[in-house]
């Protein structure tokens, strides 16, 4: 049941016991949906969760694009051995780049990347007819 009035003094319309008013539109720009607040805790800033995918995938690009392994040369400085000796494992997503090991040989750095790659891009599950 609705209770309806219009003196500004007195509380603003709810329909059942755990709803509460709307304060404010969602953060999402272009979105002026009402935002419902919590009855505690922290108030939300989107109107639904689509909308807050929405924004973070509108304001980080690179969240969409896919994560590379790769193996590469690493410094020869730190172990003194000569150059095409040393092996990196470097990750990135578009510009962004994360070095994760250093000072690998080449078999290990390979092993090492091909375990990463499989952690990350899984093989896809077997169908029906692959089964034998």
């Amino acid at each position: 049941m609705t209770a309806q009035h219009s003196d500004p003094d007195l509380p603003a319309v709810v329909s059942s016991p755990r709803e509460t008013p709307a304060d404010h539109a969602c953060a999402r720009p272009g979105c002026n949906n009402p935002v419902v607040r919590n009855p505690r805790g922290r108030p939300r800033l989107y109107c639904t969760p689509a909308c807050r995918t929405q924004t973070y995938r509108d304001t980080h690009p690179d969240a969409r694009l896919p994560v590379h392994v790769e193996v590469d040369h690493g410094s020869t400085s730190s172990r003194g051995r000569p150059a095409g000796q040393v092996w990196l494992i470097r990750l990135h997503r578009g510009h962004q780049q994360v070095i994760i090991a250093t000072g690998l040989g080449r078999p290990s750095a390979d092993h090492l990347a091909a375990q990463i790659d499989h952690i990350l891009n899984p093989p896809p599950l077997a169908s029906p007819t692959t089964i034998r």
